[in-house]
């Protein structure tokens, strides 16, 4: 009767055990496979076996393939809550089956909330790789470098060094160890392994220099979109990149003048129009170029950043015209150094802000001064009536306040025309000729 009522696996289990039993005594026998079992008792017990197998289980008796769900109960065998089991079965090699067990798994929210925290993880690696990459994209474009530059040394040659060790001593002294910048190492490997002239390397120290100024420009304001490109980084000297005067057009025109006699160079002019305009940012380098008394660089609305403070090294300069431009940013106060200088023009390049300088009163042999279609706010400075040989001071369309000092319309007997207009000037006198309101 408790074999009967027992579990028809753990039967089945004993009826396989049995069944080795008998193997083992057959095989003890000699292996005589005509010896019949002595036992009749397991006979029996296989027989009845046999008869339990057939009976119908009890309904609380778990089968193959059933499924449990945990509770909390003491009764669960320390089953976890929220989780199910199931019960399983093995064989042996011998095709036998072993002693049955549970296999536990998860629920489907425990697996759910496994796919979820692995792909927020993934959403996050993948925007964080995005952001990175983003970062590297911006750092490593446009014409200015965002972060230090630091210079690797390569592969390079003795003559690369020489071209180093020539050009040094002609660099204020917080630049001495150049390259400072990715766009002068590119200028100095041009000048070593890729400039077509042979007089390069027996150049002198100033004439080496302004060669690698000019390709430094040539970079910085992307030259290759130029239209007059043609005779930039050639094997001739740099006071022929220019355009000759009759080869000159009203859209794009490039004048480089060099002196006869030591062949320095001395005006570089620059002008385009919207259709052909320099890209980019006017290079610091261009303060090396101490021989240069013309500097005119404009109409290129797309040639931004802020005029160089190393343009105030330029003692030589008469004439500068930034003119037309995309420059931002204040005056340079070293621009006030420049003793010589008759003509200073950056008007209309709309971004140029902070105040007029009063320090414009040591440009004593001023006579052209244009500020206008710009930002410049604050007031006028009654300073400018110093320049008594100022003839045109144009101010007009800014952001001034205030009023037209008298002293300037007054002193400046030499004026023949003052504009103010465009801005917020109180008490203006318009029965002026000189002065318009």
């Amino acid at each position: 009767t408790t074999r009967e009522n027992a579990d028809p696996l753990q039967m089945e289990s004993l009826s396989s055990s049995e069944e080795d039993q008998q193997d083992d005594e057959m095989h003890s026998d000699g292996n005589n496979n005509d010896k019949k079992p002595s036992s009749k008792k397991s006979k029996k017990s296989k027989k009845k076996n046999k008869s339990v197998t057939m009976d119908e289980p009890n309904s609380d008796t778990p089968k193959l393939g059933d499924v449990e769900v945990g509770t909390s109960d003491s009764n669960s065998n320390n089953h976890s809550e929220g989780e199910t089991r199931e019960l399983v079965v093995e064989h042996n090699g011998h095709g036998d089956t072993v002693q049955p067990r549970w296999r536990t798994k998860k629920t489907l929210l425990s697996a759910a909330l496994t796919v979820i925290v692995i792909v927020v993880i993934v959403v996050v690696a993948v925007v964080i790789t995005g952001n990175n990459t983003s970062s590297s994209s911006s750092a490593t474009s446009g014409a200015t470098e965002s972060e230090p530059y630091v210079w690797t040394p390569g592969t390079f040659g003795p003559e690369y060094y020489e071209v180093v060790d020539k050009l040094s001593p002609l660099f204020p002294l917080n630049q001495k160890n150049i390259p400072t910048s990715k766009l002068q190492e590119d200028a100095l490997l041009w000048l070593t392994y890729e400039d077509p002239s042979p007089d390069t390397p027996s150049l002198s120290p100033q004439l080496l220099l302004e060669r690698f100024v000019m390709a430094v420009l040539y970079n910085a304001t992307d030259g290759s979109a130029w239209l007059d490109k043609d005779m930039w980084l050639t094997e001739t000297s740099i006071c022929e990149w220019g355009t000759s005067p009759s080869e000159a057009t009203a859209e794009y025109h490039v004048k480089m003048m060099c002196d006869n006699t030591t062949g320095f160079l001395e005006e570089l002019v620059v002008s385009t129009k919207a259709s052909s305009t320099m890209h980019g940012v006017l290079p610091t380098e261009l303060g090396l170029m101490t021989n240069l008394k013309i500097l005119s660089i404009s109409n290129s609305p797309e040639l931004t950043g802020t005029i160089p403070t190393q343009l105030g090294n330029l003692k030589a300069l008469n004439q500068l015209v930034l003119q037309a431009n995309g420059l931002s940013g204040s005056i340079p106060k070293h621009i006030t150094s420049y003793n010589r200088l008759t003509l200073f023009n950056v008007a209309m390049n709309q971004k140029l802000s902070g105040t007029i300088p009063s320090r414009l009163e040591n440009l004593l042999n001023l006579e052209v001064l244009w500020l206008n279609d710009n930002a410049f706010e604050g007031t006028i400075p009654s300073e400018l009536s110093t320049l008594i040989g100022l003839y045109e001071l144009w101010l007009h369309n800014n952001d001034l306040v205030g009023t037209l000092p008298e002293s300037i319309y007054q002193d400046l007997t030499m004026a023949y025309s003052i504009r103010v207009d465009g801005n917020s000037i109180e008490d203006c006198p318009t029965d002026i000729p000189a002065v318009i309101c």
